[in-house]
């Protein structure tokens, strides 16, 4: 039998080769730049136009809800980890970042400045917007309480410490029935506490099962609150007095946010996003990525 020498490969064509199998080995991911972040869905947010935003806790997206057409937003260099994304108006975003405080962008994401001055701290870890009132921000920060300002974080004042057991999920709703513009839900770890936006009394509401995950509410009908827990999904009609268990998509629940359109979104611990349209109980999963 005749023996066949094949002649050594040139050192060019080696290099290729294992190049090719470096590539091969890993799928890419490593020289991907739309990798999909990692870790949980922190906070959604959104505005009139329509997009949806999107926190992770290392990343920023703008997603377009009628063209399906997504944005990365770059995070500023100081933040190692993102709590909750804001929408305000005019295009203005309000970023919560442990160790970093609040942060606000009045050009879409692309430039961002710190705004501190009289938060007790800056390790914040929640942050949502007054329901009518643009430039009212409510902070949390552990172990002080809820911070508000009034000039869009130009000034805070810590307002009260919060309910017991409080977690880093709040809403404002501009329900009826306040003594001033509306109300605080904070999520705890037993339920939803519900507060008059004057801070002058705390009261459970209603009952839920266990830690509260997220948190949202219908802007059209604000006494209409949506909580997720370890359990499932939830909607109250009437303030936290009473719940009911809805449809959910069948994996935890970090993060909700009603459009004005009536489509809930609900984010997820393990980054997937999911859409229910309105006046349906059918989910649908969103691949942003």
């Amino acid at each position: 039998m005749k023996l066949i020498r094949f002649k050594p490969l040139p050192r060019v064509h080696k290099v290729f080769i294992f190049l090719i199998g470096m590539l091969f080995l890993y799928g890419g991911s490593a020289v991907s730049a739309d990798a999909q972040p990692q870790g949980q869905v922190v906070s959604l947010s959104g505005d009139r136009g329509g997009d949806l935003f999107i926190a992770y806790p290392q990343a920023l997206y703008r997603f377009d809800t009628q063209t399906g057409k997504r944005e990365s937003i770059p995070l500023p260099g100081s933040v190692e980890r993102v709590a909750a994304l804001v929408t305000g108006g005019a295009g203005t975003l309000y970023l919560a970042a442990p160790g970093t405080g609040v942060l606000r962008s009045v050009d879409g994401g692309r430039n961002w400045d710190v705004r501190n001055e009289g938060l007790s701290s800056s390790q914040v870890t929640g942050l949502i917007r007054h329901a009518a009132q643009p430039d009212t921000l409510y902070a949390v920060v552990p172990e002080e309480g809820i911070h508000r300002s009034e000039d869009g974080g130009g000034e805070w004042l810590l307002m009260h410490a919060g309910p017991g057991e409080m977690t880093d999920h709040l809403i404002h709703s501009d329900m009826p029935g306040s003594m001033q513009t509306g109300w605080i839900f904070a999520a705890t770890r037993t339920g939803v506490s519900r507060s008059m936006d004057c801070f002058c009394l705390w009261r459970e509401a209603g009952s839920l099962p266990g830690e509260v995950t997220a948190l949202t509410y219908d802007p059209s009908q604000p006494s209409h609150i949506y909580a997720a827990t370890g359990e499932g999904l939830f909607l109250s009609q009437d303030g936290g007095q009473s719940w009911s268990e809805l449809p959910a998509p069948g994996a935890e629940l970090t993060a909700l946010h009603l459009t004005a359109s009536g489509a809930l979104y609900a984010g997820t611990r393990d980054g997937t996003l999911f859409r229910a349209a309105p006046q349906t109980e059918n989910w649908e999963r969103i691949d942003v990525f």
